[in-house]
């Protein structure tokens, strides 16, 4: 299904999806300047922890692009990645690690940016969204 074919998108679905990008993109902006910060101090930065930082800034994009395409699975695995990262950092407020108040800020932005995006898609007009897409992919492969 192109994404000219997808059904309309309800203003609370439009918002999530708003919600879940901003929420990527603090993320992915806050881990490159983790990046720049380490080059440009005197402990460097190891290549592994680049590629996990953007990788791990990447995946979620990857999801919303295929959440923004109506597929529910992709809400399903975001939710799950978002809710192991609210337990990472509450358990690590709980030991506490010195993270700086910047990045404790940081954090709480991201999840609620993203939790409050999960919640949008997770009402009744978001999952009649979803609903309504995966009506369409069935018609549209019957069809052909």
């Amino acid at each position: 299904m192109s994404v000219d074919s997808l059904p309309t998108r309800p203003r609370s679905v439009r918002w999530a999806l708003i919600a879940l990008l901003a929420s990527c993109l603090l993320d992915l902006v806050v881990g490159v300047g983790t990046i720049i910060a380490a080059l440009a101090g005197s402990e460097g930065v190891s290549p592994s922890v680049t590629v996990g930082i953007v990788v791990s800034g990447l995946i979620p994009l990857a999801l919303l692009t295929v959440i923004a395409r109506g597929r529910r699975w992709a809400l399903v695995v975001f939710a799950l990645l978002i809710a192991l990262d609210l337990l990472t950092t509450i358990a690590s407020l709980q030991m506490g690690v010195d993270a700086g108040w910047w990045r404790v800020v940081y954090r709480v932005a991201y999840l609620a940016l993203a939790v409050g995006g999960i919640t949008l898609l997770l009402m009744p007009d978001g999952r009649g969204w979803f609903a309504t897409c995966r009506s369409a992919r069935r018609g549209e492969g019957a069809g052909a």
